[in-house]
């Protein structure tokens, strides 16, 4: 009888548990968009079809779900901008001048008007966004509470101190807050108890995470957890905007959820409460763009990674909500989406869940079982290809999403940033228009600006320092040293001055304190900064004369250390609290130069960790490589390289030590030396120092670009700077962000195994190719590889010298021709080429074969290997090559070349090995060679149409193996140096 019972009993459980289960991970669909103005025109979105609830006729307010705006609730009081200097008080304003008994009378009015049926027993939303409970959290346009809330307590009581009436503003302010918002859920769930009542997107978290490392603001969240005793259920709204790309899009949805979940679960713990969760979710990046035409909705991976991982979490339900702004011009193109992506997905959805949970035993399970389906899977280069075809997704579809896929910024060209003040510029009728070239500048090109701040030693308060009046005196400024400072009054001037050159509370853009006087760590202060180690020396005797001068040397050291650590420590810290939005950091903090140390390393890795603390309080890292007269070439390049090794050394050690991500921005110049006084023989970059400076930051992924240069004499200098950028610089920028946005929106999450892709890319890596074919240390072995092959090749008949090999490559191969040979002509590709030779030499060049007219360069006074651009009609650009005694030569030849778009090219990460396969290429003739280089690198879809089958088969039967089967080493060797890890700001694509 009792074992009877006990059986019984069990399957009773059993049975509760099943409907317990079913109903626990049945995600609900509900449409929170007034479509009936869409019906009104006889356009049928029809979301009932995909069994999505939906209030009857499709209206905004209904018996399923209502969601109140602050005009419906109450007398909800807030600013109203009117101007960037003007807010109207609606209400009072502040939560802390409400009047309840009006305030409540109002609502009940509006709540039986809104929602009359008193058993309605849909979602009952509350949307009040225009402040947060929690004082601290109003930031940018919100900050407009804190400041009235401080004029408010003054009001009250005149003779408070500032920082006591700001004390009890933050007080007043988070307790009217929490009033307002219990007060006003107790009686909309007195007035409909059968609603399920909450608020939208309580939670604080947004999408800086990435700059952050974190998304949601825990602490904060967690002061509000006694408010959700009072509701029925929490409303996340992990909305996607603009300006971020996929990996942080996923990483934000996920973080809100689970965020959600958290909070959920403590109400539980705390307050023995269960309470739902429902999702709010879009299905458009940006509804309230003008042209509703040019809408961006969701893809197939953005609906998997917010409607997919919703039902992931189990949520509750979801609610499909966007704004009426234009909604009735914008129906016909809601209808079309819903009908061909959005609804098939949900009903696909749908029917996937329903599957794994028949074959599953369990809750756990089911979660396990969706998980599996990877959201990062659907970003191959065919599906991306094929969802900007349907022309849902928005204008330059194809390059936005693959571009975003790879983890960079929307528009790549957004990475380089002018902070040149041109505007003296302009006043003097010169126009650079660094704009024309995808380069981020400032609103009429100023110094400060809307996009991009440098704060010198004289914006930041009172900074300490010496000035050398002249070689025996050296005058203190605001006390000299760090020691000194008076931290009260150096604050409030920094205050003053952030105010007056960030006038926007809500700047977003770079802001850079430049620092240069001295350095933090004691010991690095040599040369001209020794001063301030002296001056420390003498501070700590004036303190304390028994002390020993080794023993006052030791009090100094520490003393200024920590001295000077705080005060850029509490310096940073104003300036972001002011300027929270910005992306700030110190210029040039890290210690590396071209002299390198004792033990020939050009950055000081010791003192460069004592600053890893300091990190902590940036957002990005600064590092300024920039190139100086008085060394060579190859050092140059071996300082450029350790600077990129050592800031990538420090990102990586902020990211495991404190678990923040720091961006990176490169200083950059494009002249040797601005402050020459003849700006006549100012040097520009050449070619081979933008390789190594502007190139290498593109490859190592650097988040922006910084071009610089000095105010001075920059009136007079304009002319010669626009020449440089018309007709060099620029033009090279601008080839460089397209030709690297090629590389990595083709190869972003691609499968593809077609040649014309592979051949888009091929000039930027052949570009790189010559940067490390010229390296001093260059590899003997390639080389000689590189001269075997030419020696194998025929050359065209039409020659007048006695040279017997064609310049494709020519490296450590003698070379030998009569000193009375001026001009050597190749009919087939009209080169000229100037070689009055005396002597066997060793050269390394490349073959001229697809450019057609050179202008002669004089220059033959090189002491160093240089490359220099001539312009050329089409691209790419020629290059020409000075060789001097560095490379074995007696007198520096000029020969115009430049590098061959040449497949081979492709197939390696490795250089060495990339040259080793390029002697397995079947050869051509010279003039078939320049024919296919022309038609791939200017025509190729037009090329391959025709002679791809026949290009394909004149490769040899390895060439095609490696095009067809390594793909994915092109990425890698796109993303990655040398077999290095891939950059440290974005992860390799498997």
């Amino acid at each position: 009888m009792i074992s009877d019972k006990l059986f019984n009993y069990q399957i009773f459980l059993i049975i509760l548990l099943n409907i317990e289960l079913n109903e626990s991970f049945t995600t609900s669909l509900y449409w929170n968009i007034p479509t009936i103005r869409c019906n009104k025109r006889e356009i049928d979105i029809s979301p009932k079809k995909y069994r999505i609830v939906v209030n009857k006729g499709e209206n905004f307010f209904g018996e399923n779900i209502v969601l109140l705006y602050e005009k419906d609730i109450g007398l909800y009081p807030y600013y109203k901008k009117i101007n960037s200097s003007y807010y109207q008080p609606i209400n009072g304003g502040i939560p802390q001048k409400v009047d309840y008994k009006n305030h409540l009378n109002v609502l009940q009015q509006n709540i039986e008007r809104i929602i009359p049926n008193k058993y309605f027993k849909g979602l009952a939303i509350l949307d009040l966004e225009k402040w947060r409970i929690v004082y601290e959290t109003n930031w940018n346009e919100m900050a407009i509470y804190k400041k009235e809330s401080y004029v408010y307590e003054k009001s009250l009581n005149a003779t408070l101190k500032n920082k006591e009436a700001r004390e009890l503003a933050r007080i007043n302010f988070d307790r009217a807050a929490f009033k307002f918002f219990e007060e006003t859920i107790k009686l909309c769930k007195k007035l409909r108890p059968k609603a399920t009542w909450g608020f939208y997107d309580l939670t604080i978290c947004n999408e800086k995470g990435d700059v952050r490392g974190y998304y949601c603001f825990t602490d904060f969240d967690d002061r509000l957890l006694r408010l959700y005793k009072h509701v029925d259920a929490i409303f996340p709204s992990p909305y996607l905007n603009e300006g971020k790309n996929y990996t942080v899009k996923e990483q934000f949805v996920k973080a809100v959820l689970k965020e959600s979940q958290r909070l959920v679960k403590n109400v539980k713990k705390k307050y023995k409460k269960k309470i739902k969760m429902y999702a709010f979710n879009k299905f458009e990046i940006n509804p309230f763009i003008p042209n509703y035409s040019e809408i961006e909705f969701y893809d197939p991976y953005y609906l998997c990674i917010t409607y997919g991982r919703c039902v992931e979490e189990l949520v509750d339900g979801i609610i499909i909500w966007s704004t009426t702004k234009n909604l009735r011009e914008r129906c016909p193109y809601l209808r079309e989406y819903v009908r061909n992506v959005f609804g098939p997905y949900v009903e696909s959805l749908r029917n996937t869940v329903k599957k794994i949970f028949k074959k599953s035993k369990g809750r756990k399970v089911l979660i396990l079982k969706v998980d599996r389906k990877e959201c990062k899977s659907l970003l191959t280069y065919k599906n991306i290809s094929d969802w900007c075809e349907t022309g849902f997704y928005g204008p330059n579809c194809l390059e936005r999403k693959l571009n975003s896929s790879v983890g960079l910024q929307e528009s790549y060209k957004t990475l380089f940033y002018w902070s040149i003040p041109t505007k003296t510029c302009i006043r003097n009728n010169v126009f650079i228009n660094p704009q024309n070239y995808g380069i981020i500048t400032n609103t009429n090109e100023t110094f400060h600006g809307d996009k991009i701040v440098i704060l010198y030693e004289k914006d930041v308060g009172l900074y300490p320092y010496y000035k050398k009046i002249n070689e025996s005196y050296y005058e203190p400024v605001n006390g000299g040293i760090p020691q000194r400072v008076n931290y009260t009054a150096h604050l409030e001037v920094l205050s003053e001055n952030i105010s007056k050159i960030i006038p926007n509370i809500s700047y977003d853009g770079l802001a850079i304190l430049d620092l240069e006087r001295w350095r933090i760590v004691y010991e690095t202060n040599w040369n001209e900064q020794a001063i301030h180690k002296n001056e420390s020396i003498k501070y700590v005797q004036s303190l304390n004369s028994s002390l020993k001068n080794e023993e006052a040397i030791e009090v100094a050291k520490a003393n200024f250390t920590n001295a000077a650590f705080n005060f850029f420590k509490e310096t940073i810290t104003l300036c972001k609290k002011l300027r929270p939005n910005a992306t700030w950091g110190f210029y040039d903090l890290m210690l590396c130069n071209e002299k390198g140390n004792k033990n020939g390393a050009y950055c000081f890795a010791d003192h460069n960790d004592k600053l890893i603390p300091l990190y902590y309080y940036v957002d990005a890292i600064f590092p300024s490589p920039y190139l100086n007269e008085g060394k060579n070439y190859s050092i140059k390049e071996q300082f450029l390289d350790a600077t990129f090794t050592e800031t990538n050394r420090l990102v990586k050690k902020v990211r495991d030590d404190y678990k923040k991500k720091l961006k990176v921005y490169v200083f950059n110049k494009f002249e040797i030396d601005p402050y020459n006084k003849n700006i006549s023989n100012i040097e520009f970059y050449d070619p081979f120092y933008s390789c190594i400076t502007y190139r290498k930051c593109v490859e190592h992924l650097v988040d922006g670009i910084i071009i610089w240069t000095t105010t001075k004499n920059l009136t007079e200098r304009c002319l010669n700077i626009k020449s440089f950028f018309s007709n060099i610089f620029g033009p090279y920028i601008n080839v460089l962000q397209n030709n690297v946005s090629k590389i990595l929106l083709t190869f972003s999450q691609t499968n593809t195994t077609n040649f014309s892709e592979i051949s888009e890319i091929s000039n930027i890596l052949f570009g790189c190719f010559i940067c490390d074919l010229l390296k001093s240390n260059a590899s003997t072995n390639a080389l000689d590889i590189l001269g075997k092959f030419i020696n194998q090749t025929s050359l065209n008949n039409n020659i007048t010298t006695t040279i017997n090999t064609p310049i494709l490559l020519e490296t450590s191969v003698p070379l030998t021709t009569t000193p009375t040979t001026q001009v050597t002509t190749f009919s087939t590709h009209e080169l000229n080429m100037s070689m009055p030779l005396t002597t066997t030499i060793q050269m390394t060049t490349f073959l001229t074969h697809n450019t057609r007219t050179f202008q002669p360069v004089t220059d033959m006074e090189s002491t160093a290997l240089t490359i220099v651009p001539i312009t050329s009609n089409r691209p790419p650009n020629p290059f020409l090559i000075k060789l001097n005694s560095t490379l074995g030569t007696t007198i520096s030849p000029e020969v115009i070349v430049t590098p061959p778009i040449y497949p081979s090219t492709l197939l390696n990460d490795t250089y060495e090995e990339l040259v080793k396969k390029l002697l397995k290429v079947p050869l051509f003739s010279l003039e078939e060679l320049e024919n296919l280089v022309i038609n791939v690198s200017f025509n190729i879809s037009s090329y391959l149409s025709t002679n791809n089958n026949t290009f394909i088969s004149s490769l040899n039967g390895e060439i095609q193996k490696i095009l067809m089967n390594n793909v994915n080493e092109l990425k890698k060797s796109v993303l990655m140096r040398n077999g290095s890890e891939c950059c440290s700001h974005f992860e390799c694509v498997s």
